[in-house]
């Protein structure tokens, strides 16, 4: 599906994603991610966004500059409204530009599964770049039961 497409799917149903993302508690991933990163405080990039809860909250809350990533303007609304403390970029992931070694940590939550199979490694590649030398990367995809998630947050060699 093209991403166009895909983005005002997103925007239709923005609130009633919003009013639903307590469905899913991944905050033991992400506080399990965040104890296994070399700092304490940093730089996350969170592409695919959503409204911003609960990944960049958590972040926001331990003194960490977030940089949020999604094709959905009504998204980013929402998570401009929940966290507004972060800098927010209405992109694709795919065509976004940062530069070399800005993130400590990259999430990218129910996000890659939006983005075509043959694109994966380029993207990828662009992460790994993105990140500083002991940076680490999580992503999850969704399962029929939260305990089958799976995550891996140590793609990027030190």
């Amino acid at each position: 599906m093209e991403m166009e497409k895909l983005s005002n799917i997103y925007d239709k149903f923005a609130e009633s994603y919003d009013n639903s993302r307590d469905l899913f508690d991944i905050d033991e991933i992400i506080l399990n991610y965040q104890g296994s990163l070399k700092t304490d405080k940093g730089s996350l990039l969170d592409p695919g966004c959503g409204a911003g809860v609960p990944v960049a909250r958590l972040f926001v809350d331990r003194g960490w500059s977030v940089t949020r990533v999604d094709f959905s303007p009504k998204m980013l609304s929402l998570a401009n409204k929940h966290i507004p403390a972060m800098k927010t970029i209405c992109s694709d992931i795919c065509t976004a530009v940062f530069d070399d070694g800005e993130f400590n940590a990259i999430t990218l939550i129910y996000s890659m599964f939006h983005i075509p199979k043959n694109q994966h490694g380029a993207l990828f590649d662009k992460l790994y770049r993105w990140l500083t030398p002991n940076g680490k990367i999580l992503f999850t995809y969704a399962a029929k039961d939260i305990q089958e998630a799976k995550s891996l947050t140590d793609i990027k060699s030190s």
